[in-house]
């Protein structure tokens, strides 16, 4: 690893063994920009080894998953990054999916994100553009800044975990419906104190296929409590204790801030199509 990311603990890139033209994109990457990593073998699907199956509330409540075997296997790969994490005892970790670009000044970002991370940090996502507002707190290099969201994208291509971060992700009480990328964005339900980038220093390469497929979609929310006790519309992303979790890592002031900029955001992007078929010349 060179001088500029001597902060990184480790780099992580999770990769299945028959996937060998993705470990080649991914590899190619990281040497590009000089940072050295170590491969870690993917789950293959609903192959989840013992030491992770009783993490899946499929498994244990014996029920059909609700997501597609493929997010199993990457969910469960990410569970395995866990493992690792805390068996090495590293203090700050990359960890990356194989489909991930990586921009030339990641490893400079990633230096000056770690020198001004507020003590406790657990997760900093650097692999998505955020939809919704987002509270400035540190300028990083080549104009990006690093941030509170009020919202946390979608996502794992990339991302900085911490020791503490990696122990949260592996409580064994908290059961996993969802996959990992919706998990993520509950930080309230780990407890994780979550950061971003913004512009984000990774992005997915969308020529690359799917190793995961479609999510299997299902408004009956198989084998989840009932909406009154988990969330009030029925999505894991909107419930009370969430709400109080944005509250309290935003602030007051700022997430009344969010909440403007967020509302006019969805105003205008209902106004748009709106606007345009108003716009459009009336059918014969």
């Amino acid at each position: 690893m060179n001088a500029v990311a001597s902060a990184l603990t480790q780099v992580l890139y999770i990769n299945l063994d028959r996937e060998q033209h993705r470990q080649r994109f991914i590899e190619a990457g990281l040497d590009r920009i000089g940072l050295a990593a170590t491969r870690l073998p993917a789950v293959d699907q609903l192959a989840v080894p013992p030491d992770l199956a009783g993490y899946f509330a499929h498994v244990v409540q014996k029920r059909a998953p609700l997501i597609a075997p493929g997010a199993i296997g990457c969910y469960a790969s990410h569970l395995r990054a866990y493992k690792q994490i805390i068996a090495e005892r590293a203090a700050a970790t990359l960890v990356l999916e194989d489909d991930a670009i990586l921009d030339d000044d990641l490893a400079e970002v990633i230096r000056e994100a770690l020198a001004v991370l507020p003590a406790g940090w657990d997760m900093v996502h650097l692999g998505q553009s955020p939809r919704h507002a987002v509270k400035p707190l540190a300028a990083l290099p080549n104009g990006r800044t690093l941030v509170r969201y009020s919202r946390i994208p979608f996502g794992a291509a990339g991302y900085l975990i911490s020791l503490a971060g990696a122990k949260k992700m592996l409580n064994p009480a908290i059961p996993r419906f969802w996959a990992i990328d919706l998990d993520t964005r509950r930080a309230w339900v780990f407890s994780l104190d979550v950061y971003g980038v913004v512009a984000p220093p990774i992005r997915q390469n969308k020529k690359l296929p799917s190793a995961i497929g479609h999510r299997i979609k299902s408004t009956a929310r198989r084998g989840l409590p009932r909406p009154t006790a988990y969330s009030w519309t029925n999505t894991p992303l909107r419930t009370p204790r969430g709400l109080v979790f944005n509250v309290r890592k935003l602030g007051p002031l700022w997430w009344l801030r969010c909440l403007a900029i967020n509302c006019a955001l969805k105003l205008r992007a209902a106004l748009v199509p709106l606007a345009t078929h108003l716009a459009s010349p009336a059918r014969a």
